[in-house]
This record gives structure tokens, sequence and C-alpha cells, in this order.
């Protein structure tokens, strides 16, 4: 019996684990739509506005999926450890990747702008 309950209590600590990892990957890829976007301050409140839901969201789920609704104390730190470790272990990694992604959109759109003010010239 004991077992039972220890095994179901560790299987929602590490759910928790996982949503948190899922968290830190949302957001550096929302903080990368941000930058790609321009940084305005509507995008910005927008992209905050669908972080908070979906962290709300998961957690939500979590709580009543794993302890019926019950809040436990080891639930949120599962999270923030899960969060710490995306941090630590995989954001640096991940961010590369992104910033060499917005690189190559940049390349793009300067090529384009290029482009553009090359044909703007001939036709005057």
């Amino acid at each position: 019996m004991l077992e039972a309950v220890l095994a179901q209590q560790t299987q929602a600590f590490l759910h928790a684990a996982v949503l948190g990892l899922v968290l830190g990957l949302l957001y550096d890829v929302l903080a990368f739509f941000r930058r790609l976007g321009g940084g305005g301050a509507f995008l910005a409140a927008l992209l905050d506005l669908f972080f908070c839901l979906m962290g709300s969201a998961g957690f939500f789920l979590l709580v009543f999926g794993e302890s019926r609704g019950v809040i436990r104390g080891y639930l949120p730190l599962g999270a923030i450890l899960g969060g710490a470790l995306y941090a630590a272990l995989c954001s640096p990694t991940v961010r590369r990747m992104l910033w060499k992604i917005q690189g190559f959109f940049a390349f793009f759109r300067r090529k384009s702008g290029d482009f553009q003010r090359k044909h703007r010239r001939r036709s005057k």
C-alpha cells in the first residue's frame, strides 16, 4: 500500500518536472518569436499572456490529473526544478539554435530589402 502511494507521488513529481522542462522550452520559443517580430510592446504582451495561460493550464491539468485537485508541495517544487534543469542544461543550446534560425531570416530580409532598393533605383 505504501509503495503504491510513493510510486504515485514519484510519478507526479516527475510529471511536474517534465512540465517545467516544457515550459522552459516554450519560454525560449516565445522569446524567439518576440525577437523575430521586432520586440513591440503589443507582441510582447500577447506572447507573455500566451505563456501564462499555457503554464497555468498545464499546472491545472497536472494538479487535477495527478492528485485530484490537491496541490501537494512536491508538484510546484518539481516544476521549478524541471525549469531550472532546462535553464541549466538545455536552454543555451536551444537559444543558440534559435539564434541561428533568426540569423537565417535576417539574411533573407536584408537580401529582399537590397533587391527592392535596387529595383527602385532603376525605375527612377
